[in-house]
């Protein structure tokens, strides 16, 4: 996933273009620096579950531009038998997978890890290293019931700390469940 996803990005970042995308079927909102794409995959790794992905690339400036190239959320449900926010022993395990998964298995390098919370559930915030340091993947990974939340920013590393990133971030809020 990753591989292809960086095989295909390029774009750049128009901070006045913002645009709030509502997930009716993942129960969130978020702002995105462009109009975002929405697609649903299927994945091996996931054993017959479905990711939804949205996701912002905008292809008219490549990445020697220097700007953030990159935006996304990715949302899986889990059977809950699987895994919840409330299973407290299973929970690190779970985010080490993410993580670990995140990181290229190995192919990348976990560069900073926290524990972070959204609305009182579990959450980590990685900084993930890739293509020898030039590029940095910064996400928020959140548990919430049985869903997972992956918010990432692909970014060249010398604006791994930007104040967009911070942006995008803090926009993501939750929507009740009916």
């Amino acid at each position: 996933f990753l591989v292809t996803l960086i095989s295909t990005i390029s774009g750049q970042l128009r901070p006045s273009e913002w645009y709030r995308h509502t997930s009716q079927a993942c129960h969130f909102t978020i702002l995105f620096p462009g109009t975002p794409t929405e697609e649903i995959k299927s994945r091996p790794e996931l054993k017959g579950l479905s990711a939804h992905i949205i996701s912002y690339l905008d292809p008219s400036v490549t990445i020697v531009d220097e700007q953030h190239f990159y935006y996304g959320v990715s949302f899986i449900e889990f059977p809950l038998s699987v895994i919840h926010s409330d299973s407290i022993t299973k929970i690190p395990e779970f985010f080490r997978g993410l993580i670990n998964g995140l990181a290229g298995n190995g192919r990348g390098k976990l560069l900073s890890e926290i524990s972070i919370e959204k609305d009182g559930y579990p959450g980590r915030e990685i900084q993930v290293s890739i293509l020898k340091g030039t590029i940095i993947s910064t996400s928020r990974l959140y548990l919430i019931n049985n869903k997972s939340f992956v918010i990432s920013v692909l970014t060249p590393a010398q604006q791994k700390n930007s104040d967009l990133i911070a942006r995008f971030f803090n926009s993501f809020a939750l929507l009740k469940e009916e």
